[in-house]
């Protein structure tokens, strides 16, 4: 019998074919799948390696596939990254987790990283035992660099912001802070963290600049327009000022979404404006204010012109408006030259060197002015200029200059003797000659009417003689019988001003007055100088000075000089005593009649220089006394006597050739004719030299050196250096107790060399010490304490020119009862 075949067993077996077929496709399906997908893809046993990887894995970590099925996960990951990794996959194993996914870092075939976003799951069997991984990698390394760039931007950015001097600020449409930076600590004292998320209202904003300040954001808002604004706001530090850039911000979709407000601080540039225009302000004021002439000038002419420059020239302000003033023809043709330098100056450094020039006024005169420039403009150029009128003072240099003048001529006249005699027994001048010549003088430089030199018998207020000019001959016989033999003091209505002339002042007497009528030269006369002639302490006359003009005020300068000459005049009265001696003197000895005789022929050379006369003088004297005890006279009063006029008459001479030497050095001075010397010499050499000479002149005073190096090279003239080491040391004797020491003081520092004397005496003032180096200045209530006090005020003064022309500086350190020190400065030779 034959089997048949079980339908059943063939369906299964049909079905099993299909089944497996269809596995087959899907089989092809996936690996098709896996293969070709855009992502890496990959089976790892549980213990890392790699089991299957598609093509793309191998693209992504550059090895080959049968490399890549060679190693484990682990092997090409990072190592910075794979605890993490690890720890993933436990909780997968552990079954914490179905999958995980994570970034990370593979270790390329060549060593470099690429960044992959990997996907991992667990695949189980039907026990729920692991079986393998199934792993997704998705290469994002250019991603990763674009956000690792993007990152270093914000940074860098964030940087910027957190250190930018400028507020920077981003506010939401709801005017809420998003973003402030750092600045808005140091303008408000709020940390950015306290702002972050309020509104202005909420952090309590000053109302009025609120309102501006919620305008300005909604009209950005609004219109999508970048706007600015300036507001101020009172900081910590004080009020401050802001000028602030509004910017709409807006999304993919170009909605205003934000607004970038930017706040600059111009508080400096607002100070410096309202600095600006409050010295536009100021210059403005002293343009208008005409408290000196100001004009502003281009290369073409008058810009703008105050009407104190219109004075001086003689224009008006109408006359600038229609163009009358001719800016060429006001100045002379001479001084065009130096408005062409001034220009040019202007133009290279944008100031001119002050200068002085003359303008021509309306009327056809000059007036001389000192004028600067400055510029104020560039483009096109234009300068301002400040003009000074020194009519003035030109006016008074002439007057200074012709009292400078008149002083030597009369120091020329106190040595004068007859030029045309050759007999050197020639009596000189006589009292009355040389005191009318010395009138003559005066007068011509003070500008007098008429002057009354009167000479008082010694030690009295006696009227002796009377010298005058100006006056005719019967007005002097009349005045003579009425003053001779009268007290001074009969002479004022007040009592008190004969105690003012005793003390040195210069009293200016209104004698037109009733009381004074019937006592002066003549009834015109209104105003009348007293000026005090003293030999040292003792008033000696007085000198009368009748001004042309009855309202005439002395100048300072003027005033000292009529002392200077006063006392000048006063040696005349000395000279007189000194050749009443000598008379005598000739009467009594022979050798007395000798050096008299030499005294006639020292008076005899005068005529032609003044200094050389009182050398020879000096030297005859001493002669004479050495003849004296040579000839060995018995000792008697005679004896006595002359030898103490021979002494007296020494030490005037000193006084006046010292007194003459300072005025030919002032006047070299002034001429600009003093003639120095300079020469390498030891200062301290020098300054121990001439210490040891007055210490042998003068054995009974002590001086100490504070400081005295061995040797400190200079280049100057010796004999005039030692004469102002002699001057300072004369004064510091002069001025202080016979029992305080000098003490001198030699110092070096850096290119100068120091030169101090110290003495013990009463010290000067602030302002004396500014004054005692100008000519003719005596510094007033203090008194000599040894020595001579006759002096014209001008040693000080050449001290100082012969310093200064050889490159150095002097002064004085002084305080009123603690002495002074005087000292001086020259430059290190070389």
């Amino acid at each position: 019998m034959t089997t048949m075949p079980d339908p059943g067993t063939h369906d299964e077996h049909h079905i099993l074919t299909l089944l497996q077929v269809e596995m087959l496709q899907s089989e092809k399906r996936f690996q098709a799948t896996f293969e070709q997908a855009a992502v890496g893809m990959a089976h790892a046993s549980l213990d890392g390696n790699f089991l299957q990887v598609n093509q793309k894995l191998c693209d992504i970590v550059g090895y080959t596939r049968s490399e890549l099925l060679l190693l484990t996960f682990q092997a090409i990951t990072y190592p910075a990254d794979l605890k993490t990794d690890l720890a993933y996959v436990e909780q997968l194993l552990s079954g914490e987790r179905s999958t995980y996914a994570m970034e990370k870092r593979y270790i390329r075939a060549n060593g470099s990283l690429v960044w992959i976003n990997l996907t991992v799951s667990l695949v189980r069997d039907q026990d729920g035992n692991p079986l393998y991984f199934i792993s997704v990698v998705e290469d994002i390394d250019e991603r990763k660099r674009v956000e690792e760039a993007l990152q270093r931007e914000r940074q860098a950015l964030k940087r910027l912001t957190d250190n930018a001097p400028d507020i920077i600020v981003r506010l939401d449409r709801s005017l809420r802070h998003m973003y402030i930076n750092p600045a808005i600590t140091a303008a408000t004292g709020m940390l950015p963290a306290e702002i972050i998320g309020k509104t202005a209202e909420e952090l309590a904003f000053p109302k009025e600049q609120l309102t501006l300040w919620n305008a300005a954001l909604k009209q950005v808002l609004s219109t999508g327009v970048s706007s600015s604004l300036e507001f101020s706001y009172l900081s910590p530090t004080g009020l401050r000022w802001y000028q602030v850039h509004l910017t709409p911000e807006r999304n993919a979709q170009d909605d205003i979404i934000s607004v970038l407000l930017i706040a600059h601080d111009i508080t400096d540039l607002k100070q410096t404006q309202a600095a600006l225009l409050q010295s536009e302000a100021r210059a403005r004021r002293l343009i208008d204010s005409n408290v000196i002439s100001v004009i502003i000038a281009d290369v073409n002419g008058l810009v703008e012109a105050n009407d104190a420059f219109l004075q001086l020239i003689g224009y008006t302000h109408e006359d600038f408006q229609a163009g009358k003033i001719d800016w060429q023809a006001l100045t002379p043709a001479e001084y065009l030259s130096r408005d062409e330098h001034c220009l040019q100056e202007l133009r290279e450094r944008g100031t001119c060197t002050p200068f002085e020039k003359e303008y021509v006024r309306r009327n056809g005169e000059r007036v001389a002015v000192l004028t600067g420039a400055a510029v104020v403009q560039t483009q096109p150029l234009q300068w301002v200029c400040f003009i000074l009128d020194i009519t003035e003072r030109q006016q008074q240099e002439r007057r200074l200059q012709r009292a400078l003048d008149g002083l030597l001529t009369v120091a020329e006249v106190l040595v004068m003797r007859d030029e045309q005699s050759d007999d050197h027994e020639q009596s000189p001048p006589s009292y009355a000659e040389v005191a009318r010549r010395v009138l003559d003088a005066i007068c011509q430089v003070l500008a007098c009417e008429g002057a009354v030199m009167i000479k008082l018998l010694p030690a009295s207020d006696i009227i002796d003689t009377l010298i005058m000019r100006g006056f005719d001959g019967s007005i002097k016989q009349t005045i003579t019988e009425c003053v001779h033999g009268q007290p001074l003091s009969s002479r004022f209505e007040k009592a008190n001003l004969i105690e003012q002339l005793r003390v040195g002042e210069v009293i200016t007497l209104n004698v037109s007055q009733e009381a004074y009528h019937e006592r002066q030269p003549h009834a015109s006369l209104h105003t009348a100088i007293l000026v005090p002639m003293h030999l040292g302490t003792e008033l000696v006359g007085l000198l009368t000075l009748y001004p042309h003009d009855e309202h005439v005020t002395y100048t300072r300068e003027e005033r000292a000089l009529a002392l200077a000459i006063a006392k000048l005049a006063a040696l005349l009265i000395e000279r007189e005593r000194l050749q009443l001696g000598r008379e005598e003197a000739w009467m009594h000895v022979w050798a007395t009649q000798e050096v008299m005789q030499q005294m006639d022929d020292f008076l005899g050379m005068t005529s032609h220089e003044l200094k050389t006369p009182l050398t020879s003088m000096q030297g005859n004297l001493q002669l004479a006394k050495r003849q004296l005890v040579h000839l060995n006279i018995p000792d008697s009063k005679g004896a006595q006597l002359l030898t103490q006029l021979l002494d007296r008459a020494e030490r005037q001479l000193k006084v006046q050739n010292r007194l003459i030497n300072d005025l030919l050095d002032v006047s070299r001075i002034h001429a600009n004719r003093l003639e120095l010397s300079p020469v390498s010499v030891d200062l301290a050499k020098l300054v121990r030299d001439v210490v040891e000479d007055q210490r042998n002149l003068v054995p009974t005073r002590l001086f100490h050196f504070e400081s005295m190096p061995s040797e400190i090279p200079v280049c100057a003239d010796a004999e005039r250096i030692g004469q102002v080491v002699n001057n300072y040391l004369s004064n510091a004797l002069k001025y202080s107790e016979a029992s305080r020491p000098v003490t001198i003081c030699v110092t070096q520092t850096g290119a100068m060399a120091r030169v101090e004397v110290t003495d013990g005496g009463p010290g000067l003032t602030p302002e004396q010490q500014e004054q005692i180096w100008q000519r003719f200045y005596r510094a007033p209530g203090i008194d000599v304490k040894s020595g001579s006090g006759v002096g014209l005020g001008l040693g000080l003064h050449i001290c100082r020119s012969i310093i200064e022309r050889q490159g150095g500086q002097v002064g004085v350190d002084s305080t009123p009862g603690h002495g002074s020190t005087f000292w001086f400065t020259l430059p290190i030779a070389l």
